[in-house]
């Protein structure tokens, strides 16, 4: 009997909750059309105009940037699994031991350099395009 509640319950309530799922795309679709064309309109009557020009140089930069962290991303995670690897092939010796530390310690403070870096881009390339409209 119980098995036959819990077949209950995945075929006819788990069909329904299917059922109502597909519905939502298409609503949500539709509204976001109506969004797109309300904005336009209101974007027109404010005298905005769209960017003509859509491979600016800024997203090409933008672009290089992004590669740049991911390539230091990767940098720091083959660093940090390097200074584990080395911290447990170390075998209680203490010089390769402050390596290891060292070698992790060197790569989080790079790490925290990079994103306080990439956070300054951000507020100031924010601030310039802000005071240059």
């Amino acid at each position: 009997m119980k098995y036959l509640l819990h077949l209950f319950f995945i075929l006819v309530i788990g069909s329904t909750a299917l059922a109502a799922v597909n519905i939502r795309p298409l609503q949500a679709q539709a509204l976001n059309d109506a969004f797109d064309k309300n904005l336009k309109t209101f974007n027109q009557g404010a005298g905005y105009k769209e960017d003509s020009e859509p491979d600016a140089i800024y997203k090409y930069i933008g672009q290089i940037v992004q590669l740049m962290l991911y390539a230091l991303g990767i940098i720091f995670l083959c660093l940090i699994i390097y200074g584990g690897f080395e911290w447990m092939q170390s075998m209680g010796n203490e010089e390769r031991v402050k390596k290891a530390q060292s070698i992790l310690r060197n790569a989080t403070i790079g790490l925290l350099i990079v994103v306080a870096a990439y956070a300054l881009s951000i507020f100031a390339t924010g601030a310039l395009s802000f005071l240059l409209k």
